[in-house]
């Protein structure tokens, strides 16, 4: 007889085995290279005093790994102690990240002791050495680009942003820049992507933009049917609009009152004709010139009149061709 102990050990190490969520463990190798090629800071890009760091990197592989690259690898910057900021890399090989600071996380403007930082995800690789798989330069002087909100800074740094995607341009054979300095269709989708927002602070950087023509709104008259509503004359409006005050309780109701009513003419007029000869077709036929005089003195709208018509139409027809074959 199993002892309840033994019972209890087996259930706890089933749970731990097949129930317990296991973690994937990723193993990548290390790059044939890596480096940070260049480090551009500006500042007012979207509001006062944020900052927008442009990172061009190298990360080369002779077969690019498997392993999405935003979970291989992330740049960052750092004060040298601890990591103060970091985003995923999102390509492989030659290209560039941006790291977006707003006012309020922004760091000291041309401070001493920054560093930006590129790296292997530690939970990735075995080992994490520098110049293998980790890239680290300091942010010197020269990096600090210093413009104002809506005045130089979207030039500075749409000239910048030339400069490094012609770098990589050159680098990967993959044509992003015009012959007029700006990006084309497939390098306005890679900038868009790797600084999210660009388009709405830089002018002068696309080269292709979508513009949608001003279509003028028709203006439609209905002087006919304003001709035909005066047929009607006084008495008759002010006769309907007694009659729609009195059923609806509200005025103004007298062009609803005069439909309805010569709708409901016609429809005793066919229900009478088909009574006496059960024949729908000429029940129909016979409304048609009801309909025509409605419309003329004004009682039955012209929308509506061509409406009723065409589904009187479409029924003779049925009717028509359903007696064929009967």
């Amino acid at each position: 007889m199993v002892k309840p102990k033994v019972w209890i050990l087996f259930v706890l190490s089933f749970l731990v085995v097949f129930l317990i969520p296991v973690r994937d463990v990723y193993a990548i190798s290390d790059p044939d290279s890596i480096s940070i090629e260049s480090v551009r800071v500006f500042q007012n890009i979207a509001e006062a005093d944020d900052q927008l760091y442009i990172i061009e990197y190298k990360v080369t592989y002779t077969v690019e790994p498997t392993e999405d690259s935003r979970d291989a690898f992330f740049a960052g910057i750092t004060d040298g102690t601890s990591m103060l900021s970091t985003i995923p890399l999102r390509n492989y090989g030659h290209s560039f990240i941006s790291i977006y600071l707003d006012s309020a996380s922004a760091l000291t403007w041309e401070g001493a002791g920054y560093f930006v930082r590129l790296s292997g995800n530690p939970t990735v690789f075995t080992s994490l050495t520098l110049g293998v798989n980790v890239a680290s330069v300091a942010v010197v002087s020269t990096d600090w680009i210093d413009g104002t909100l809506s005045g130089t800074t979207p030039t500075l740094l749409k000239d910048w942003i030339i400069v490094v995607v012609e770098n990589i341009e050159r680098s990967t054979g993959v044509d992003y820049v015009t012959s007029g300095k700006k990006l084309n269709v497939t390098g306005s989708s890679y900038v868009e992507d790797l600084i999210p927002g660009i388009r709405s602070h830089v002018t002068g950087l696309f080269g292709q933009s979508a513009a949608f023509p001003t279509v003028p709104t028709p203006t439609f008259l209905y002087s006919y049917q304003s001709t035909l509503e005066a047929n009607r004359g006084e008495r008759l409006d002010n006769a309907l609009d007694t009659l729609g005050s009195l059923v609806t309780g509200k005025g103004g109701m007298g062009s609803i009152v005069g439909v309805v009513l010569f709708l409901l003419l016609g429809i005793t007029i066919v229900g009478v004709v088909y009574g006496s000869t059960r024949d729908i077709t000429g029940a129909l036929v016979v409304t048609l010139p009801l309909l025509f005089v409605g419309a003329k003195v004004g009682l039955i709208p012209l929308a509506l009149l061509f409406i009723v018509f065409f589904l009187i139409v479409i029924l003779f027809s049925i009717t028509f061709i359903l007696g064929r074959f009967s």
